[in-house]
């Protein structure tokens, strides 16, 4: 009988662009007729560096779901090479290994990850992290079952895998929906404000959720942040806000915070975010954040009812896509070409 070949799906960064790979691998795995596997072990929301994948989600089938880490096989037949004895090596050590000038290169996942537009890897584990979702790179391949999946735009597509693949850990949905219990019933107009890096526009958001509040005067407001002052402000311009309890740094993001008093409870609060705006009758974000973006995944909220801040957001996707390629390889892709590359693969 020959050995399982599997999908290794490794974590970094934030909650949405661990999500991104996730449902990434998701896919390929169905399409190559791989097990899934999710390897969490980072510090970032870890207290110890263990594996919490499992602490958060559960597959949705027990003969084509995620699988434990401990299933990981011992084997050189690794791809890419430089994974080889490395598999349960964190994502952001083995690029800060092999390609550390491009640890913020949104692109920086495809330098340590197989090729996803390729169904003929021959290794038995193939290996991948993407900030990104990768769903352009696979959808030559949408043939059999998945033949109507051509016609479905990105958001449809990573709906139907979040449907198909991952089922939110019991205690972590019994928590969301004790906060919807304590809020009551009624309408609700959520808002994404990603600040701290200043990835969002806070005058443009204002501006465009009084303009939601005066359409839907009886719906209530429920923020997801990770500002305190920005929930100070949005409190003062809104009274009665609502938004989840959550830990806030003194300054600077909320991954991996040395001063994280438990950064397990740093992904909880996230995921409740997540899912709480999912709910949400009316939505205004900025999808360049991937929270925001996931939003949408996690929900079903029609587009008539997403407000989406992010510039350029009107533009056609095919436009949009171009302009950010060519800002990213302006920015990033002289530097990759130059110091990005990992190093030589050892001759056997």
């Amino acid at each position: 009988m020959a050995a399982p070949k599997y999908v290794l799906v490794k974590g970094n960064a934030g909650l949405g662009n661990r999500l991104s790979s996730v449902l990434s691998g998701a896919l390929y795995a169905r399409l190559s007729g791989r097990r899934l596997l999710v390897d969490w072990t980072d510090w970032i929301y870890s207290n110890d560096g263990s594996n919490v994948f499992q602490q958060f989600f559960v597959p949705r089938s027990a003969g084509e779901g995620v699988y434990d880490d401990d299933e990981i096989p011992d084997t050189e037949s690794v791809n890419p090479w430089m994974w080889r004895s490395h598999l349960r090596t964190p994502a952001h050590k083995m690029l800060m290994a092999h390609a550390p000038a491009a640890r913020h290169d949104p692109l920086a996942g495809a330098i340590v990850s197989f090729d996803p537009s390729r169904l003929d890897h021959d290794e038995q584990v193939l290996v991948m992290w993407s900030y990104n979702p990768l769903i352009k790179q696979m959808r030559r391949h949408f043939h059999g079952s998945l033949a109507d999946w051509r016609r479905l735009d990105e958001l449809a597509i990573l709906r139907r895998l979040m449907h198909d693949t991952l089922e939110l850990h019991p205690s972590i949905a019994g928590r969301i929906a004790s906060v919807r219990r304590d809020w009551g019933n009624g309408p609700l107009i959520g808002i994404h404000a990603r600040h701290t890096d200043k990835r969002t526009n806070l005058r443009a958001m204002k501006a465009y959720v009084a303009a939601c509040r005066a359409r839907f005067p009886e719906a209530r407001i429920f923020l997801a942040t990770d500002n305190a002052k920005v929930e100070q402000q949005f409190r003062h311009d809104h009274p009665g806000l609502l938004a989840a309890p959550k830990w806030y740094p003194p300054s600077g993001t909320l991954h991996g915070r040395k001063d994280c008093p438990d950064r397990s409870l740093n992904l909880t609060e996230a995921l409740i975010d997540l899912y709480l705006l999912a709910g949400c009758e009316h939505l205004v974000i900025n999808s360049s954040s991937s929270l925001g973006y996931f939003a949408q995944v996690v929900g079903d909220a029609p587009p008539q009812t997403v407000i989406d801040v992010r510039i350029g957001h009107q533009l056609p996707p095919w436009l949009r896509e171009a302009a950010w390629n060519t800002y990213s390889f302006a920015r990033w892709g002289v530097r990759r070409r130059l110091m990005g590359t990992p190093k030589r693969r050892p001759v056997p």
